[in-house]
């Protein structure tokens, strides 16, 4: 059982991400996800008080739903900080998607 939850390639499937998108290697990009899939695990289990990998031999769906979407939020907010990292008080060019989890 790995120490997150979901998998690097569910979020590329689920947000289209790919590497040459953002000028990274595949080799920078996946520990990357890693990484924030990792973070996604501690939001997860502190919200929730329960660390699914020691208490579960599954990890509930559901679970890895959510860590997929919070990666893929921070993607999504990433993708728009490089699109327009001077973005103003009134500007309303970036749209950020609104997918709240808990």
């Amino acid at each position: 059982m790995s120490n997150y939850y979901g998998t690097v390639l569910e979020v590329k499937l689920f947000t289209g991400l790919n590497a040459e998108d953002i000028n990274l290697t595949t080799e920078e990009l996946d520990p990357l996800i890693e990484k924030w899939l990792l973070q996604a695990k501690a939001y997860i289990d502190q919200y929730t008080n329960i660390n699914f990998t020691e208490e579960y031999s599954i990890i509930p769906p559901i679970i890895e739903d959510i860590a997929i979407r919070v990666v893929a939020n921070k993607i999504k907010q990433m993708q728009d900080r490089y699109k327009n990292p001077n973005a103003k008080v009134d500007d309303n060019s970036s749209n950020f998607i609104n997918d709240s989890i808990f």
